[in-house]
């Protein structure tokens, strides 16, 4: 099964407008109930108070009715949308934190946490895409995950304490390997709207369910109980007060999750296998799930919330052919396994054991999905039908092949909060040819002896990895710059700035590195991408200009003779299906470039995915990637908001493999 970025994003668009028929359905459902109690509720009174059948509630039920429902509909769209805003500004992380989410950091992280790390860098370098903050749910020992987050540069995957402690790597990375498919398929922004959008008919019986867990002494270090440390009656009978009350508006939520989520379940499970090209490992993480005590189960009493999100059904509805969010693990399990003989292996201490030996003897560095020798070479095939999101066999293999040579001290600097902008340092003062001592003169004035020694010994690290390893580097750095307060990230902002004036000149990579400041770590930049989602989507003829300048820059940058440049303008030109004007010989700077990127962002899905087929072609016209070619098209795709693995020197054309 084939999976198409553009198409599914597409997809999960069209979800969202039947998401808010549901709710419109769901809401009024309650409106009519909570009429109907309370028209019960007033005859009944009036059957042993007979003085109050002279009252206006009797002689106006019908205005007292439309008051009723009026106010109940008014407090679910409130609520609503104070949820939902609540989400814009926290995101993912808000989530994560949410059902008791712990961040990790590759400082201070056991080995199993660390192998968690590594997986998910792995992931996000293959997919092309910022790499996620990682959290875990150190609470919950069933076998779960979950990815959430308003958009790919912006996503957060956390996994539960249980998942790190049962499952191997090959399954680790199977459920990680679903979560980044939540990721690129677009799932995450309409799970996230899906809380927003439930949490106005669901919140009286969420409010019981929390109730009721803190009361009944789950949770004994956030809820004091009594001082024998027995449970909080009156809690508990006031948590089930509300969450019987508030079960028809659960029932409806949990409708709509189950209608919305259950296919895409699916989807992302086909789309794990074509990331990690091994089909065992997620199903194994599936058959560990069944042959588990906890299985997937989530203790928070959160987790009903979120239940939609997560890897395996972390909530069991009373209805579960109804009302589970998940298909079941049985008929999952056989879609990836057709000869699984429908039995589950227990899940004992002594596997975990196992599993923790394991991980601590597995190496510390990168190891990018798995051994090269397993992974086999990959089919040519025509790089104008690749894709973004996609990880053949032999792109993993390439990848570790090359960043196997890169020196550990650069992947930890880059997965350290305190060390990640002296990592951006370091790359822009190898830039710097002829202003080197200024530029170590300005970081010594302006960021202290410490900062100065290490953006000097970064330096070094990065002249022995080669430029091929700056963009995977930068992608590993951007949730820790992310994660920089105002202040701080302020001060970095203006000495990255202030590094690449320095020389009055700006090299293609340092317009990259603040392009991806500008586009994926401003405070801004939900904002931005709102604000362009909200322009209207043209077509690629009303932007064939622009599109022409994008193209001539990949044809001619670099050292290569005008015959071959025509011939890329040419052939890329093909694949518009729009006229384009020849500019392959005009001279293309950068200030081009970006104006052209600026005209570009308000294309179609369709024409951007075209756009982006025709620069692949492009530049696999003579066969090689240079590392200006790479890091160009790189950029082209932070600006038009699509995941792009980076690009590396020499990469064979077979082993392009991001267009559909």
């Amino acid at each position: 099964m084939t999976v198409d970025f553009f198409e599914n994003q597409d997809k999960a668009r069209r979800i969202t407008g039947s998401l808010l028929f549901y709710f419109i359905l769901g809401m009024l459902g309650i409106a009519l109930l909570l009429c109907l109690v309370s028209a019960l509720c007033t005859y009944v009174v009036l059957a042993f108070i007979p003085g109050l059948w002279h009252s206006w509630v009797v002689r106006n039920p019908w205005p007292f009715l439309g008051i009723l429902s009026g106010t109940s509909i008014l407090f679910i769209l409130l609520c609503s949308r104070w949820k939902m805003l609540q989400l814009r500004k926290g995101g993912g992380q808000a989530i994560a934190e949410m059902l008791g989410g712990r961040l990790l950091q590759l400082s201070v992280g056991s080995v199993l946490e660390t192998r968690l790390l590594h997986v998910v860098d792995e992931m996000a370098i293959a997919a092309g895409i910022p790499v996620p903050f990682v959290y875990v749910l150190p609470r919950e020992k069933g076998i779960n995950a979950f990815a959430a987050g308003y958009e790919p540069h912006y996503a957060v995957i956390g996994v539960t304490q249980g998942s790190l402690e049962n499952l191997d790597r090959d399954e680790l990375q199977g459920i990680v390997g679903h979560e980044f498919s939540h990721i690129l398929n677009g799932d995450m922004r309409l799970n996230l709207q899906l809380i927003g959008w439930l949490h106005g008919i669901t919140l009286i019986g969420q409010s019981g369910r929390w109730l009721l867990y803190k009361s009944a002494g789950f949770d004994r270090k956030e809820f004091p109980l009594n001082e024998e440390g027995n449970a909080f009656v009156p809690g508990i009978f006031l948590g089930g007060l509300l969450l019987t009350l508030g079960s028809l508006g659960t029932f409806f939520g949990d409708v709509i999750k189950a209608s919305v989520c259950r296919q895409r379940e699916y989807l992302a499970d086909a789309s794990a296998i074509e990331f990690t090209r091994n089909p065992d490992g997620l199903a194994g993480a599936l058959k560990k799930i069944g042959g588990f005590v906890s299985g997937a189960a989530l203790r928070t009493p959160n987790a009903a919330v979120a239940s939609h999100m997560f890897f395996g059904q972390g909530v069991q509805p009373l209805f579960r052919d109804l009302l589970s969010t998940h298909p079941p693990l049985a008929e999952r399990i056989r879609r990836i396994d057709p000869t699984w003989a429908g039995a589950f292996e227990e899940v004992n201490w002594a596997l975990r054991a196992v599993v923790a030996q394991r991980a601590t003897l597995e190496q510390t560095g990168i190891a990018f999905l798995s051994d090269p020798e397993i992974l086999g070479s990959a089919v040519a095939e025509d790089p104008a039908k690749r894709m973004p999101g996609r990880l053949e066999q032999s792109y993993a293999a390439y990848k570790h092949r090359l960043l196997s040579g890169v020196p550990e001290e650069l992947f930890h600097a880059a997965r350290i909060g305190s060390s990640a902008p002296a990592l951006v340092y370091a790359m822009l003062f190898f830039e710097q040819k002829d202003t080197r001592d200024a530029c170590l003169d300005l970081l010594l004035q302006r960021c202290g002896v410490r900062v100065y020694d290490q953006v000097q010994t970064l330096a070094s690290l990065l002249n022995q990895a080669g430029p091929c390893a700056r963009l995977p580097l930068l992608d590993m750095s951007i949730p820790h710059l992310r994660n920089l307060d105002s202040e701080q990230f302020g001060t970095f902002r203006e000495l990255v700035r202030a590094l690449i004036r320095l020389d009055r000149k700006m090299t293609l990579f340092e317009w990259v590195v603040w392009n991806v400041i500008e586009y994926q770590l401003r405070r801004d930049g939900l904002q931005e991408f709102d604000k362009q989602g909200d322009q209207e989507r043209q077509p690629l003829g009303e932007k064939a200009d622009s599109c022409a300048v994008l193209l001539a820059a990949l044809a001619t940058f670099g050292e290569r003779d005008m015959s071959m440049s025509r011939r890329m303008f040419e052939r890329a030109a093909g694949v518009m299906r729009v006229v384009l004007p020849e500019m392959w010989r005009s001279g293309i700077s950068l200030i081009d470039v970006d104006s052209a990127l600026h005209e570009v962002a308000t294309l179609t899905d369709k024409a951007r995915k075209r756009l982006l087929a025709a620069c692949v072609v492009c530049i696999c016209e003579n066969n090689e990637v240079s590392v200006a070619e790479g890091e160009l098209l790189r950029c082209i795709a932070v600006r038009l908001d699509c995941p792009m693995p980076p690009l590396l020197p020499g990469q064979p054309v077979d082993q392009i493999n991001f267009f559909m």
